[in-house]
């Protein structure tokens, strides 16, 4: 699995409607805009912005899907069979699936928000490059303290 990031500045974010969040869904677009790949999984940290990325990803002609907590059983396993049966190309997801989803076609993985420690970042990385295939994994942060942490 092939590991970037891709830096935001937030003085541009001031002209997105005062959100460094804005500025990330922007990038995120470019992303999925400027790279092939079969399907992707995008991790935020709480569901309110996932929601809101898929919002703005089908707002742009790219049909995905969020898995978060909060979310009953039913709702959680249509999203994976939305996802398996190539209904959606992109799955949003807060940690809850960074281990355990399975997904043969993933084949990128997008940090929108810095997961809180090491090992939720190695589990939500790992979510592509299975089965064998070539991974690619681009954490999504904003200049300054992001990048330091990084």
């Amino acid at each position: 699995v092939r590991q970037f990031y891709k830096e935001v500045d937030t003085r541009d974010a001031l002209h997105l409607h005062g959100s460094v969040f804005a500025k990330k869904i922007e990038t995120v677009l470019e992303i999925l805009n400027s790279i092939e790949f079969h399907q992707a999984v995008l991790f935020s940290n709480n569901k309110a912005q996932a929601d809101e990325v898929v919002e703005v990803l089908d707002d742009n002609g790219w049909p995905s899907v969020c898995i978060a907590g909060g979310q009953d059983q039913k709702a959680r396993l249509e999203a994976i069979r939305a996802l398996r049966s190539f209904r959606v190309r992109v799955l949003v997801s807060t940690d809850l699936s960074s281990r355990g989803v399975d997904v043969e076609r993933i084949s990128l993985v997008i940090n929108v928000d810095l997961p809180k420690n090491p090992n939720v970042y190695l589990h939500r990385v790992g979510r592509t490059g299975r089965f064998g295939t070539r991974g690619l994994a681009i954490t999504v942060v904003a200049k300054g303290k992001e990048v330091e942490k990084l």
